[in-house]
């Protein structure tokens, strides 16, 4: 009876902690779940104003401009305020009472842990974690299935209690692997841009020439249809905006903001004729 008893004894105990602050760090170590439930709402959103335009202007090639053009602002939004997204998501979150400010107690066993509060409590195999996340502070254990993430401060850990999560979890990813796959991340993002960067230059040539295509008015009276030009500005905005904040990392970067810089003002410059027009 007493092995028993030692058997179901944890071989650790910490205390942890979930709150605003920790769900919006949290969140920069898993920022692409609340990303692509932005992405998916704000989509939605397009698709529908979209479709309704569609059936007011009855014209399909303004229609795929708009939705393409509004996608693209939502991409770039969504990405660039992760931060501010996940603030707004806790707040919204706390107000709807489906999250609120929490203490609970975990033990290390030999094959699982176990987190548990006033209320719950949830037992989890060491081998369920999808995808662990050590940084200087905390640990995030990260399980697909349940689409849960446990928290747990180092500060509130022993050095023998690091030592064993670190050997138990396989799969833990440091804040130094996490810097490097950033940067080769950063590398292949920004030669994606710079692809996107040449065919929006042919995109936007050729939406141009669709659109007159289809129009009555010839000559100087297509200088009205200019704005198509403003459609295609997100990717040298992306490009210029991107290339800037990562120009350390590769000299792909530095190309990107340069010849950013140089379409975005070509695009601007050539959409605004459209107004010029219009005025004059």
């Amino acid at each position: 009876m007493k092995n028993k008893k030692e058997e179901n004894k944890p071989l650790y105990v910490c205390k942890s902690i979930f709150n605003g602050y920790e769900y919006k760090e949290m969140i920069k170590s898993f920022p692409n779940e609340l990303y692509k439930s932005l992405i998916f709402r704000d989509t939605f959103i397009n698709f529908i104003y979209c479709f309704i335009f569609l059936i007011l202007a009855q014209n399909i090639y303004y229609c795929i401009l708009q939705f393409a053009f509004f996608e693209i602002i939502i991409l770039i939004v969504c990405w660039f305020k992760i931060d501010y997204f996940a603030e707004q998501n806790w707040i919204n979150l706390y107000k709807k009472k489906r999250i609120k400010p929490t203490n609970y107690e975990l033990e290390f066993y030999d094959n699982y842990f176990i987190v548990k509060n006033d209320t719950v409590t949830v037992k989890t195999k060491y081998s369920e974690v999808d995808k662990c996340i050590e940084t200087d502070t905390n640990f995030y254990f990260y399980v697909l299935p349940r689409n849960s993430c446990t928290i747990i401060q180092k500060n509130n850990c022993s050095l023998n209690l690091i030592k064993f999560i670190r050997e138990k979890i396989s799969n833990i990813e440091t804040l130094d692997n996490i810097k490097k796959n950033k940067y080769q991340y950063s590398k292949t993002k920004a030669i994606i841009l710079f692809v996107l960067l040449i065919l929006s230059l042919l995109g936007a040539r050729f939406s141009f020439y669709l659109i007159n295509k289809n129009s009555y008015h010839v000559g100087i009276n297509n200088l009205k249809n200019m704005w198509v030009f403003l459609c295609w500005l997100p990717f040298p905005l992306l490009s210029t905006i991107f290339g800037f904040k990562y120009r350390k990392n590769g000299i792909i970067n530095i190309i990107n903001m340069i010849l950013g810089c140089i379409i975005t003002l070509l695009f601007l410059t050539l959409g605004l004729i459209t107004f010029f027009y219009c005025f004059t």
